[in-house]
């Protein structure tokens, strides 16, 4: 998502000066009220919960009532073959959900450690 926000609109928005900055007591009215500026800290999930959100979906489930539907008829080679499915969906699944995590904590340690914002005119 993309948006187009105008200089002066959002300094307007946010009350800001962009020659000055923010005073001091600004500065600490507006981290009292929002916080400081850091990402939240998230729980890292287990393999076992990212396995079982894989297999949480209405497709899956679908999929399962395809499985117990073969295996009344009596195809056992079919319903293997559906749950070697699901089972490699999950997998490859949940491969991709810890690359995504593992890519984001990288970016988390890659933050830069200088800051630069006027504050009080300096």
């Amino acid at each position: 998502m993309q948006i187009s926000t105008s200089v002066e609109t959002v300094l307007k928005e946010l009350a800001a000066n962009p020659a000055t900055g923010l005073s001091d007591a600004e500065v600490a009215a507006r981290r009292t009220k929002h916080g400081p500026n850091r990402l939240q800290a998230q729980v890292k999930k287990t393999i076992l919960q990212l396995a079982l959100a894989q297999l949480n979906d209405a497709l899956i489930y679908v999929l399962l009532g395809a499985v117990a539907i073969t295996l009344f008829l009596g195809e056992y080679v079919d319903a293997v073959i559906i749950l070697c499915v699901i089972l490699i969906n999950a997998a490859l699944g949940v491969a991709q959900e810890v690359k995504a995590g593992n890519a984001i904590e990288a970016l988390k340690k890659c933050r830069l450690r200088t800051r630069w914002c006027a504050a009080t005119g300096k």
